[in-house]
């Protein structure tokens, strides 16, 4: 259970973590004025 619990927070960790990239590279994208503008 507990090893369970465990490997469930480390995928949840990760998936934030990539969440949070791709947010952070959207809002780079949209608000640099670029070749994408």
């Amino acid at each position: 259970m507990i090893a369970f619990f465990m490997s469930g927070w480390h995928m949840m960790r990760c998936n934030i973590r990539k969440m949070l990239r791709n947010f952070a590279v959207a809002v780079n994208v949209a608000f640099d004025p670029g070749p994408e503008a």
